[in-house]
């Protein structure tokens, strides 16, 4: 069906057709990069994952580089997928570091987004991004004042 400018839209539409390019920032919405945030957060308290970050602390033995790399192939092979089948997004590399790129676009100035960033990497012990994250908040907090 073609509807012109003025039509309300059903709630869901099908393209059969797009001629512009398709940015990261268009696969979800900012209410939904939000949503991605929190259900990431549920997931990563679980204590499946936590056990598992408790395995990757010891395999490491402090060596906080070979946890970070660990902590990103968890991320990307396992907990963004799942996720993100949820969102109607497919299983794949390619669509993880487009909703990456889309939470970090959506999130700028954004306080909820950060706080909920500064939650979900003290949550997955990722110190350096956690204390970077906080450092932003501040900002942005200091700016509502």
């Amino acid at each position: 069906i073609t509807l012109q400018d003025t039509e309300p839209l059903p709630d869901k539409v099908m393209l059969s057709d797009f001629a512009g390019t398709v940015t990261a920032d268009m696969m979800l919405t900012k209410a939904q990069c939000g949503e991605f945030m929190l259900a990431l957060l549920g997931h990563v308290r679980s204590a499946k994952v936590q056990r598992t970050l408790d395995g990757f602390e010891r395999e490491v033995n402090g060596d906080e580089a070979k946890y970070r790399q660990k902590l990103a192939f968890l991320l990307v092979d396992d907990i963004y997928p799942e996720i993100s089948a949820h969102f109607g997004l497919p299983r794949s590399f390619q669509c993880t570091k487009a909703l990456k790129q889309a939470i970090e676009i959506h999130m700028q100035g954004d306080v909820e987004m950060y706080t909920y960033s500064v939650e979900l990497e003290t949550t997955l012990r990722n110190w350096p991004a956690a204390e970077g994250n906080k450092a932003v908040l501040r900002q942005l907090l200091a700016l509502q004042q």
